[in-house]
């Protein structure tokens, strides 16, 4: 268990740090900062998929961070942009906590605590955007969105999977 948490925050560490040079050299060290402050919180108490290489997890963390950068910079309506992040805030407290088979070992705590951090959470992102409405600000928003996205899949294959499994079983019966 040890090994595994030490592994996790090297490579955290490692990708940050390289996201961090590449943000960086396109002026984008605000909004990878921000990106980061407003995911690490919500990624520790909803989870997410854990990809089995570090370049799969790498590439598709740096996806992650250009979406929510290239969908904070339009311009929606300000009504529209909170209906989404509600229905979005929904799926995310739904689906949450998602965790890999590796670490559901780490959860100590109960279902309940981590989807009252995400809803806690969900209530402060959107104070802070109803406080301060700007793209910098649009950006936390966009990070709860994502995640709910990412989750409602995750959920989804998970279900088909088991779906599939239980036909197989039956059908060899």
């Amino acid at each position: 268990m040890i090994s595994y948490s030490l592994n996790s925050i090297l490579n955290d560490l490692s990708k940050v740090l390289m996201l961090l040079i590449i943000f960086s050299f396109f002026d984008l060290t605000l909004e990878f900062a921000l990106i980061t402050l407003f995911s690490i919180p919500i990624r520790i108490s909803a989870g997410g998929y854990h990809f089995k290489s570090y370049l799969g997890c790498f590439i598709f963390t740096l996806f992650y961070y250009l979406s929510i950068i290239f969908i904070s910079k339009i311009d929606f309506n300000t009504s529209l942009t909170v209906i989404i992040y509600l229905i979005s805030s929904t799926l995310l407290i739904y689906f949450a906590p998602y965790t890999s088979k590796k670490r559901e070992s780490l959860r100590v705590y109960s279902l309940k605590f981590y989807k009252c951090i995400c809803l806690i959470l969900i209530f402060i992102y959107l104070l802070i955007y109803m406080s301060f409405t700007n793209n910098y600000v649009k950006i936390g928003l966009f990070v709860i969105i994502i995640q709910s996205l990412q989750l409602t899949f995750l959920k989804g294959v998970k279900f088909y999977e088991l779906k599939r499994t239980e036909y197989l079983i039956a059908k060899n019966l």
